[in-house]
């Protein structure tokens, strides 16, 4: 009985492991793909109008479509930079622990950010 036991928990930790660790990783791809693609979008629009902040407006309109929290925007002569932010929910141990720490409700999503930068030109 004893090793069926310690069978059950050394599948439950590994599926948790995957579901978990798995959440992450479509959060992060998720999060810096559409934070470039955005990035990449702006700066295509900041070099054709060089106006101050040209591109924000596109940037807001992805960041509505994909599901991100746009957390920055910056445009220069140069460059456009974004950070956007993405929630990742639906996960049993990173999610809870993180939420814990921070004082909040278990089931509160956790969060990952990336900041991109692209040259305009």
């Amino acid at each position: 009985m004893l090793k069926w036991i310690k069978i059950a928990l050394v599948i439950l930790i590994a599926v948790t492991g995957v579901n978990d660790i798995g959440k992450w990783l479509v959060g992060a791809y998720t999060v810096e793909d559409r934070t470039r693609t955005m990035s990449f979008q702006a700066a295509q629009v900041a070099k054709k109008t060089r106006t101050a902040d040209s591109g924000w407006p596109t940037v807001a309109q992805a960041a509505q479509q994909s599901g991100l929290r746009v957390l920055a925007y910056g445009q220069t002569a140069a460059s456009v930079t974004v950070t956007a932010q993405i929630a990742v929910s639906g996960t049993w141990v990173i999610g809870p622990t993180i939420a814990l720490i921070g004082g909040k409700p278990l089931s509160t999503p956790f969060t990952i950010e990336q900041t991109v930068t692209t040259p305009i030109g």
